[in-house]
């Protein structure tokens, strides 16, 4: 009836309290992961052991694999703009980005230098600020021009996220059964957290009615 579920992972903190209505955490539930004295334990078992940790793992894993294939994207998209230049990646890099930067004027410098707080001489620090500043802009000027790139290639993350399968029989829900979204929230009334997200699931129900 659900074909697909998000948990609500700023909960992650309070999951051992649900932690026996995870059914499971991912993966094939009759994968043999160890066995004693001849007897076969599965990843059912596994998963019924620890769910909450084993959740939080995955998730953590999930965030550092999301991390690498947003900068495999990035790289790609570069790439791919480079060929189409019939230019090497360096040089295209410059053409967009370093070559757009302004260098900052003494007057600007002044203005950052008054605010710092040092004992050392304006001409002393002005290279070092010169650097620094330059080092942002390039640094902001460089994501700017791959955003831009991954725009024009369309660039789509595929990878899914955790899932779990949750025993919700018998407890409270809005919107339709048939939604193809469901969303599970573990939360707790003293929660400062829960509170922060409650807006935003009332905006999720305002803008998907039928869908959540």
């Amino acid at each position: 009836m659900i074909s697909r579920i998000v948990l609500a992972f700023g909960f992650l903190g309070i999951l051992a309290q649900a932690a026996p209505a995870l059914a499971g955490t991912g993966g094939d539930s009759s994968a043999i992961v160890a066995t004693v004295d001849g007897h076969s334990l599965t990843r059912a078992d596994l998963d019924k052991r620890e769910p909450a940790e084993l959740m939080q793992a995955q998730y953590k894993y999930y965030l550092a694999e999301r991390q690498a294939v947003e900068k495999l994207i990035d790289d790609e998209a570069v790439a791919s703009q480079a060929r189409k230049e019939s230019i090497s990646v360096d040089e295209l890099m410059h053409r967009h980005v370093d070559s757009t930067l302004k260098t900052p004027s003494d007057s600007d410098l002044k203005a950052v230098f008054e605010v710092m707080q040092t004992d050392q001489p304006f001409e002393k620090v002005k290279d070092q600020l010169k650097e620094q500043i330059m080092d942002r802009r390039r640094d902001k000027a460089r994501k700017a021009f791959v955003e831009s790139l991954r725009k024009q290639e369309n660039a789509q993350v595929m990878l899914d996220s955790p899932s779990a399968q949750v025993a919700t029989t018998g407890a409270p829900s809005l919107g339709p059964a048939s939604a193809p979204v469901k969303i599970i929230e573990f939360a707790d009334y003293q929660c400062p957290y829960c509170k922060q997200v409650h807006p935003d699931l009332q905006r999720l129900r305002e803008e998907f009615p039928q869908q959540t």
